[in-house]
């Protein structure tokens, strides 16, 4: 009778450090994920000189907008300072933007929230209703700088609510923002300037 052979079998590794390369799979996140929770860039936000600072987790900044993406990863001034500066806009537009790149939403007040807001003709409460819409609009603007078409979206779905349904906001839309938002509209390539009034006209 013939002897029998030793068979040794080839111990198999579930471990995934040993698995093919080839056999590797990556999870791709849906959206930031805070993967590189130090990696911070900040926005100057006004004029230089009396602006204000503004630090953002870089992920989030580049994750959302294109524009920033290419600024903060170039060989240009933005990417070896990891800055960017914002001249045209006001430093509360700039908080409900920051609110939209980490919540996907931002604050508004609407009728409900404003004391005495059953007078419609309280100057202060004009006033209130005219510096939000300037920063909805300068919003909306700086959004389309970045190329950030969801933001823009929202935008206009506030703006929408606020100046078509009586119950959210009595007055209707204000224009004592137009003047203030006006260089800005007018440094806007034709095409969003365009878009703009188009949608301006629909109130």
């Amino acid at each position: 009778m013939a002897p029998k052979k030793s068979v040794k079998r080839k111990r198999m590794s579930t471990r995934a450090s040993e698995a093919p390369e080839s056999n590797k799979k990556a999870w791709k996140p849906r959206g930031p994920n805070f993967s590189a929770p130090t990696e911070m860039v900040t926005f100057f936000i006004g004029k230089e000189g009396s602006d204000e600072k503004f630090p953002v987790h870089k992920e989030f900044a580049c994750h959302h907008s294109p524009v920033l993406s290419a600024a903060f990863n170039s060989n240009f001034m933005e990417g070896e300072t990891q800055t960017y500066r914002l001249e045209d806009i006001n430093p509360s537009t700039f908080r409900l933007l920051v609110q939209w790149l980490y919540h996907g939403k931002f604050d508004v007040f609407k009728q409900d929230d404003l004391e005495c807001a059953d007078d419609e003709n309280d100057p202060e409460i004009e006033k209130l209703w005219a510096a939000q819409d300037l920063d909805l609009v300068q919003l909306w603007i700086v959004a389309d700088k970045l190329l950030i078409r969801p933001l823009q979206n929202a935008v206009i779905a506030v703006l929408e609510e606020f100046w078509e349904e009586p119950f959210v906001r009595q007055g209707g839309p204000t224009t004592s923002w137009i003047p203030s938002a006006r260089n800005a509209l007018l440094k806007l390539p034709m095409t969003s300037l365009k878009r703009f009034f188009w949608i301006w006209q629909l109130f």
